[in-house]
């Protein structure tokens, strides 16, 4: 399930260094930005935005259009472990696309990982349509074929736009930080990891829920649309705060 909104509040953080993994405006790229490392890392600090963590749980694509710059952010999207990314801005048989790709072309063996990325396209070098849908693809292994991680999709008449839906890989990422039961992220058993059945309890005024594809959740409860975390992005629908339709 994903939600819109093309009024999304995002309070943007300003680049000072790209210490991760960046990208430049060079010829043949007019995408500037960079990827976080795995956000379960202990040392990780995300440059991305700031209030990132009222999004903990959901995978979400953002943007934001001026006269000459497109900005796109991803948040908590699904990768293999401790990657090092890089970006470039491409052009498919469908149109502009964004893609990933790992130099070391070598995925540890240690699960899987959640990261960030933020890109500002110069709109003065890359022609892209007021309604186009933007691909984030990935190719980790180096094998030539990119995975579709999710899609930017423009709005003609609007400035900025958010699209969300609940995170993939959310165990590995719960467990090592010891988020399992807390809001938008999986249900917890008594030994304080995530529930491998899926069912399990939930912190304070959390329900466990089932939200698809045998994914069960501690989604927040509620009385009104404005109780919820991410209330730009979730209503209250029968008494738990949901994803928009």
């Amino acid at each position: 399930m994903r939600s819109r909104s093309a009024q999304a509040v995002f309070v943007l953080a300003a680049f000072v260094t790209c210490a991760v993994a960046c990208v430049g405006t060079n010829t043949g790229n007019p995408l500037s930005g960079e990827v976080s490392q795995c956000k379960s890392d202990s040392d990780f600090e995300s440059k991305a935005l700031t209030g990132a963590d009222r999004y903990d749980g959901l995978s979400c694509m953002y943007w934001e259009r001026s006269d000459d710059n497109l900005h796109l952010q991803a948040l908590n999207f699904r990768g293999g472990c401790s990657i090092t990314w890089q970006g470039a801005f491409e052009r498919i048989s469908s149109g502009p696309s964004v893609l990933l790709t790992n130099p070391s072309c070598a995925v540890a063996a240690c699960g899987s990982c959640l990261y960030d990325a933020t890109f500002d396209i110069d709109l003065r070098e890359a022609s892209v349509a007021d309604d186009a849908e933007i691909p984030l693809r990935s190719d980790a292994s180096c094998s030539g074929d990119a995975d579709l991680i999710d899609v930017w999709t423009l709005e003609p008449d609007a400035s900025q736009g958010i699209t969300c839906q609940h995170a993939q890989g959310l165990d590995w990422h719960a467990n090592r930080l010891g988020t399992c039961g807390q809001a938008n992220m999986p249900c917890r058993q008594d030994d304080g990891l995530c529930a491998d059945n899926g069912e399990g309890p939930c912190d304070a005024d959390l329900t466990c829920t089932d939200v698809g594809g045998s994914s069960f959740v501690c989604l927040q409860q509620c009385t009104r649309d404005e109780d919820c975390i991410a209330s730009d992005v979730m209503t209250c629908d029968e008494g738990l705060c949901r994803l928009a339709l």
